[in-house]
């Protein structure tokens, strides 16, 4: 949740990020991704002692892979300002 709990810092501090309809697509889609993620991870946690603990492995392999394609290996802050300047070159 490492970008999520970093764009709510900047909302929180700073107001909502002006950015374009693609943009805001990809910073939305980077929530949902570390959202998912995060819950899969939480019931991966609660089927430790069953049979099910590993089932959670291929679904989070598959979220983590599409938000490593959306936040292409950069910082959360690095990542909003790109978001932002492409946003002003559109």
């Amino acid at each position: 949740m490492k970008y999520t709990r970093h764009f709510g810092g900047v909302i929180r501090n700073q107001g909502v990020p002006s950015l374009s309809n693609d943009c805001f697509t990809i910073f939305m889609n980077i929530v949902h991704l570390e959202g998912s993620i995060n819950g899969l991870n939480n019931f991966k946690i609660k089927a430790k002692d069953t049979s099910d603990f590993y089932k959670y492995d291929v679904e989070i392999a598959k979220y983590g892979e599409k938000l490593n394609d959306l936040i292409k290996g950069l910082e959360p802050n690095e990542l909003l300002q790109k978001l932002v300047s492409d946003s002003y070159s559109s």
